[in-house]
């Protein structure tokens, strides 16, 4: 059996997590894991099987400032008075993938922002065609990139060879 979380603390997901399995690295540093500072707020949603307390995967949100737009460079895309939440983190355990986990993980990050009245924003690796693919059949649309927006998130990730960037407008 599946069940679905949505947490909006460090505190609920350690409580949440103490009996979990296979979380790809130390509880604390999944949480924190990408976000730009120790204030930034987020939440994370995600998927557990039930039966052997297995972390099936997990998306995270971060709530992106105005400055942070104004930082990244994307003014262009955004007008100055919009709400971003940011696609972070992305995971599907090895053990659950090509089971429709990612697209669920889109699908309820859609919802939660549309809840909150936001628009989305993420990054992707550019030859991760899969994961495009996904993003694309929910209604993310690349952007042209700006030169700031580029150098951020190689600074940020310097993992990056080709980041593609994808924005998907609130409904």
């Amino acid at each position: 059996m599946t069940k679905k979380f949505l947490l909006n603390s460090q505190k609920d997901w350690l409580r949440y997590s103490k009996d979990i399995y296979q979380i790809p690295n130390d509880k604390k540093a999944w949480w924190d894991l990408s976000k730009i500072n120790n204030t930034q707020k987020q939440c994370m949603l995600g998927n557990v099987d039930h039966g052997n307390n297995s972390f099936i995967g997990s998306s995270k949100l971060h709530y992106v400032s105005q400055n942070d737009l104004q930082n990244r460079g994307l003014y262009h895309v955004f007008h100055p008075n919009e709400k971003i939440m940011e696609v972070v983190d992305m995971y599907v355990n090895p053990n659950y993938r090509g089971g429709g986990y990612c697209k669920q993980l889109i699908k309820d990050s859609i919802n939660v922002s549309n809840h909150k009245k936001r628009s989305l924003f993420l990054v992707v690796e550019g030859d991760n065609t899969p994961a495009q693919r996904c993003y694309e059949s929910n209604g993310f649309q690349y952007i042209e990139p700006t030169e700031q927006l580029i150098e951020f998130y190689r600074k940020r990730w310097d993992f990056l060879k080709d980041p593609m960037f994808m924005v998907r407008k609130k409904d």
